[in-house]
């Protein structure tokens, strides 16, 4: 569907959950979903991808299949790839004029879905759900993402503060992001990337089913990732930072040689030693971050799928 299309007065809405140890979660959402969009505004089908739970996620969907007869797709990964993997795994099912992703644990609210799709039919191609800063959010909770946004904008000049897996994507944009072949995928960040028409709609955050999985160490992970994925400029500010190394060790080296032929050499063995760590230091976290990169590229070079589905059963295979 070419995004200039007139726009389906009844489009098919395909919503695509990522669910993991969700079972508890999982059916409330899709009620709510459902009751959001029950006016007839819409065809609606659910796509639910099981990203290796280890709970009875699996069990819980096909029991709402069988027992709602609600037009689901459910996919069972192999094992766990990740949630920006299974976002993938689930758009890769999608067929509808419009996708929707939503998490599984209640924080996006699905009432606002409407309105996403009102902002659909007036010519935006993506909606991005921006996520309002909360009262209960701790202040290291705030530091962190500051910084993180203001680096990523910094690096990428890619700016999704506030940003959020709560998107409503047109069918063009969901084949241009299949499109893309990345291995790693910061799902947020890609769908900046490729552009069309986007909108921000800013919604308020709902208080999570269950604490949050995101750990200090798994943001930073995320941080490095996503940052190696969508910006070189660390490769090109190491570079500079070698040259600069470089001037003033040849500087040094003058100088120690003038004062060789002119007079006695100064003892400057602390200065000496201090060049020698800075060098040192900065050769190693040049090739720690080149191998980052290396990395990257050997992951990409392999060509393996970004996830492996175990199981595909819709709802129409259960009648």
């Amino acid at each position: 569907m070419d995004s200039t299309a007139v726009r389906s007065p009844v489009p098919q809405v395909d919503v695509v959950i990522p669910a993991r140890n969700e079972e508890y979660a999982l059916a409330s959402t899709i009620d709510q979903v459902r009751d959001a969009l029950s006016g007839g505004a819409c065809k609606l089908r659910f796509i639910v991808v099981d990203d290796g739970s280890t709970d009875a996620t699996w069990s819980t969907i096909t029991d709402i299949q069988r027992r709602t007869g609600t037009n689901i797709t459910a996919v069972r990964l192999s094992r766990r790839f990740g949630k920006d993997a299974a976002i993938m795994a689930g758009l890769a099912q999608s067929r509808g004029d419009v996708a929707v992703t939503i998490d599984a644990d209640g924080q996006h609210p699905p009432a606002v879905i409407a309105t996403m799709l009102e902002l659909w039919k007036s010519g935006a191609d993506v909606v991005n759900g921006m996520k309002a800063v909360r009262a209960e959010d701790s202040l290291r909770q705030r530091a962190t993402a500051v910084i993180f946004n203001w680096l990523f904008r910094s690096l990428t000049r890619l700016d999704f503060a506030g940003a959020s897996d709560f998107k409503l994507l047109d069918r063009s944009v969901v084949r241009a992001l299949l499109d893309c072949g990345d291995y790693h995928v910061f799902y947020r960040a890609l769908v900046l990337w490729v552009g069309f028409r986007q909108v921000a709609m800013p919604f308020d955050v709902s208080p999570a089913t269950r604490e949050s999985r995101w750990t200090a160490r798994a943001l930073l992970l995320l941080s490095i990732n996503a940052i190696v994925m969508f910006s070189d400029l660390p490769i090109y500010f190491l570079l500079a930072a070698g040259l600069a190394t470089l001037v003033l060790c040849a500087v040094l080296m003058i100088i120690l040689l003038a004062r060789y032929f002119t007079g006695p050499v100064p003892i400057g063995y602390p200065t000496l030693l201090v060049l020698q760590l800075a060098t040192l230091s900065l050769t190693v976290t040049a090739v720690g971050a080149i191998g980052l990169y290396v990395r990257a590229a050997l992951a990409q070079s392999r060509a393996r799928p970004r996830h492996i589905v175990r199981a595909l059963v819709s709802t129409e295979d259960l009648h």
